[in-house]
């Protein structure tokens, strides 16, 4: 198992930061069936996160409605619930408030906000970790809802943490389909928002994690149902 740190230090080592506190056990107990299922056929069908079919004309699609933009932060959590039956399946991996279906990490580029996130099949045919604009993150054709997380980060904390994510989009890693918290070469979705969060502020427990049936995992719910967090704004476009 390479270790996030390693992974860093081999294409950028100014970026890396000690991670020792992010070796895991490697332990492999199965889920109950129906989330074994669905990550079966997540991997079946080479979906991640999203799933909504091949990528299209991103300029004339619409999005959901967006925060003003003095709101924002580097280092915001966008989450976003996406549509359709493995979405919908995903998010009930958050035990407790299973609102959302997928994270990433707001980051600023002259005056537009992108989101980093990690991503596989159809809409991100490289499988590699993706950057796009936050209103492509919020189309409405794979959207239903966003909200947007601010953890308590010091301004170094945040400044760490734009250049893990930096550091990251340059390496490149793939998806990880196998949604295993244990390897630090691949990410899915909320294991980058986790680890890279981690990295930044060296606290191990400064999210938590979810368990079930011995195994360890990061939902999305972990991200904003903590000590450290709190929502800002959210959307939904089933609002009545």
């Amino acid at each position: 198992m390479r270790l996030f740190a390693d992974f860093l230090k081999r294409r950028n080592p100014a970026a890396a930061c000690p991670l020792s506190f992010l070796v895991l056990r490697s332990i492999r107990p199965r889920f109950p069936d129906l989330l074994l299922l669905v990550l079966l056929g997540i991997s079946l069908v080479g979906v991640g996160f999203a799933g909504q079919g091949p990528a299209r004309d991103r300029t004339s699609l619409s999005h959901l409605s967006l925060p003003d933009h003095e709101l924002l932060r580097e280092g915001d959590v966008v989450l976003r619930r996406g549509k359709g039956i493995i979405s919908e399946s995903l998010r009930h991996f958050s035990l407790q408030d299973p609102s959302y279906s997928h994270a990433g990490i707001l980051v600023r580029e002259q005056d537009r906000w992108m989101v980093v996130h990690a991503i596989g099949g159809e809409d991100n045919p490289t499988d590699k970790l993706k950057k796009e604009s936050l209103a492509a993150f919020c189309r409405s054709d794979l959207s239903s809802a966003m909200g947007i997380i601010r953890l308590d980060l010091t301004p170094a904390d945040r400044v760490r943490l734009k250049r893990i994510v930096e550091s990251m989009l340059e390496a490149g890693p793939y998806f990880d389909s196998d949604f295993d918290l244990a390897s630090d070469d691949r990410f899915y979705c909320t294991e980058f928002v986790y680890k890279a969060v981690l990295a930044a502020t060296g606290d191990r427990k400064f999210l938590p994690l979810t368990r079930l049936s011995g195994r360890e995992y990061v939902a999305c719910d972990n991200l904003y149902l903590n000590e450290h967090a709190r929502i800002i704004y959210s959307y939904s476009s089933n609002r009545k």
